[in-house]
């Protein structure tokens, strides 16, 4: 099965492998997006190269090689420099509380948007959403590190925990959805 690749993601690479008639083309009739040929065409691309990409590249990756190459960028010199434990576990949550409290302003900004009052927004709403995906992301980053800080295999964690609760709501998975 193919990758579900992120519209902006598609809209970007579709940008940028534009010729400058096709941006012209785009600019005119689709308010400089990309139009739905060029769309599918990066699509093609991607779903042709998908599997070559290492899993960390590809949407779907896995949470524990991530955690992996999470703790070494953090520690290595070439990254961040800093170990894992030089943080308590206070220090790691202030990290993470202050990556969602950026998330909290765009919902903010996002809400305006779905208030009609978006013209008090200085973004515009696509970008808005590619920040708050950006800091959803740094959340989740501190939150691997803090798991790994506190011992914790984040991806055993999560998985316990959510078919802990889907039992106790009486959440059954739909016949052929993936199997755990």
């Amino acid at each position: 099965m193919a990758p579900a690749w992120p519209p902006h993601i598609l809209e970007a690479a579709a940008l940028a492998l534009m010729t400058p008639m096709a941006r012209e083309h785009a600019d005119t009739f689709h308010g400089g997006r990309p139009g739905p040929g060029h769309i599918a065409d990066v699509r093609r691309v991607l779903e042709a190269v998908a599997p070559h990409l290492p899993a960390a590249r590809q949407p779907g990756f896995d949470l524990r090689a991530f955690g992996v190459e999470n703790r070494t960028r953090c520690e290595a010199p070439n990254g961040f420099g800093h170990r894992l434990h030089d943080w308590s576990l206070s220090d790691w949550m202030t990290a993470t509380l202050g990556e969602l409290g950026e998330a909290a302003n765009i919902a903010k900004k996002l809400n305006r948007v779905r208030d009609g009052l978006g013209r008090f927004n200085a973004e515009t709403e696509d970008a808005l959403c590619t920040k708050m995906a950006d800091e959803i992301a740094d959340c989740a980053i501190y939150l691997d590190l803090m798991a790994q800080a506190a011992g914790i295999d984040l991806a055993t964690a999560i998985r316990r925990k959510f078919d802990r609760t889907s039992a106790k709501i009486g959440y059954v998975a739909a016949p052929g959805a993936p199997a755990p």
